[in-house]
């Protein structure tokens, strides 16, 4: 093993700051810089670092290399066995080397400073790591004048701190990246990082009654991931508890008993679908519904619906759509159809055809009563036909003809308000022996009708 001394400099740093055990994403970054006087050519940068569980080992398995200049690679071969350099053996602990060798030749002196990534999981004993690092260099672009040297540096493991972070949100079994959208009643697969014993998920319960517990909550225990396997039906922000027993090493309170330590965090999560239930909805501009909507009642500029049911009141400036049933509509201008066709009227209905009859009803509807009397080859005579609307009277006189010369053949049209008192009697000359039938038809405006018969 060479004793020769560095001509580069080395310094090593850690994100975290410092190097918590457990930690499954820790980066250790050591800095290799040239000195501003000497020109140094370096070919390889060999560093060891012990893996393995054990207290001198800094990562349970294999890091990830990296390094900050392009025309450096690194490449990774195991070491297992007290010489980090030497031939594999069969140690629980065992140095990992990692080669940085430079791609770019050594015709030209390292002039900027590289920085050689190491990412791993550090294993959860705390202990002191030593690393070794031996350099192929020279003061001369001539390889055949390089020599290895050797340099040892100590990165630090301390007790972990109580943390929690990444928590994502994905379809279940999906590879893809984490989402903040989902559709209505769709899975969601949440999973996050932390060295906490207990994970709790919370979010707000939509049909929770007044007085009672508005969250629902599913413990996961010591589980880092949970499935929302209804989905969720709107907009939703998850609120994860992360409890560590004990404190992070285990602290105690001044009367001896154990302490736990809490962290909180939240993700927001949006339904591209999602079930509303609003007090109000203020629209300043166009309400358009693709589907069937029902509305308790509405006031808005534009309505613009596929098909709409309001069961209340709708007051509206503009009105448009392919179906709208609507409870009551009230407007306080014109009512126009630029277009297309107004169907007002339903179904008509026969109230009596006959020569005698009273009877009186409520108007459910607006609406028009009409009186006639057919045409008949034979000799008839005279009835008459009272209709009433609110105690005003109307009344008309069926056809009388002899000897095929029709003398009457009247109608009567009567609009009714809706709730209305009607009443219509009808009454002939039972003397005669021809006599004429009226016939009293109500056409209602929409589909309420008259009490039937």
């Amino acid at each position: 093993m060479s004793s020769d001394t560095p001509l580069l400099t080395y310094t090593v740093s850690a994100s975290p700051s410092r190097l918590p055990v457990s930690d499954p994403q820790a980066q250790v970054s050591i800095t290799a810089a040239a000195p501003a006087d000497t020109p140094v050519y370096c070919g390889q940068i060999l560093v060891s670092v012990p893996v393995g569980p054990g207290t001198t080992s800094l990562f349970l398995t294999p890091p990830t290399a990296s390094v900050s200049a392009n025309t450096w690679a690194p490449t990774t071969g195991p070491r297992r066995s007290a010489d980090p350099y030497a031939v594999p053996g069969t140690t629980d602990d065992y140095h990992e080397t990692v080669i940085y060798d430079s791609t770019s030749g050594t015709r030209q002196p390292l002039a900027d400073a590289l920085n050689l990534g190491l990412r791993g999981a550090v294993n959860d004993a705390v202990g002191d790591i030593t690393l070794r690092i031996r350099e192929i260099s020279g003061t001369s672009p001539d390889p055949a004048t390089f020599t290895p040297k050797e340099k040892q540096v100590m990165v630090r493991k301390t007790p972990a701190d109580f943390y929690l972070r990444n928590v994502t949100a994905a379809r279940p079994g999906s590879n893809e990246l984490p989402r903040t959208e989902f559709v209505k009643g769709e899975s969601i697969y949440l999973s996050w990082e932390s060295n906490g014993s207990n994970f709790t998920i919370s979010l707000p319960d939509r049909s929770a009654s007044p007085g009672s517990d508005p969250t629902t909550s599913h413990d996961t225990g010591t589980t880092t991931h949970y499935e929302l396997a209804s989905g969720l039906t709107r907009d939703t922000t998850i609120l994860l508890t992360a409890t560590l027993t004990g404190g992070a090493v285990g602290g105690t309170t001044s009367g001896g008993a154990s302490t736990d330590e809490r962290l909180y965090a939240t993700l927001p999560l949006t339904i591209s679908n999602p079930v509303l239930t609003p007090t109000s909805v203020d629209v300043s501009t166009t309400l358009k519904v693709t589907g069937d909507s029902t509305l308790a009642g509405t006031t808005t500029a534009h309505l613009d619906a596929a098909s709409a049911t309001i069961t209340a009141a709708l007051k509206a400036a503009t009105l448009t759509g392919t179906t709208a049933t609507v409870d009551s509509l009230v407007t306080n201008k014109d009512l126009n159809s630029g277009w297309g066709n107004v169907s007002l009227f339903s179904q008509q209905k026969a109230l009596y055809s006959g020569t005698s009859k009273t009877s009186t009803k409520q108007a459910a509807t607006d609406g028009i009563i009409v009186v006639m009397f057919p045409i008949t080859d034979n000799k008839t005579w005279e009835t008459s036909v009272v209709i009433g609307v609110n105690y005003e009277e109307f009344r008309v006189n069926g056809s009388a003809q002899a000897n095929e010369a029709v003398y009457q053949q009247p109608t009567m049209t009567i609009p009714v308000p809706k709730g209305a008192e009607l009443a219509y009697k009808v009454v002939a000359d039972t003397t005669k022996p021809d006599r004429n039938d009226a016939h009293i038809m109500w056409f209602p405006l929409g589909t309420a009708s008259l009490p039937s018969e």
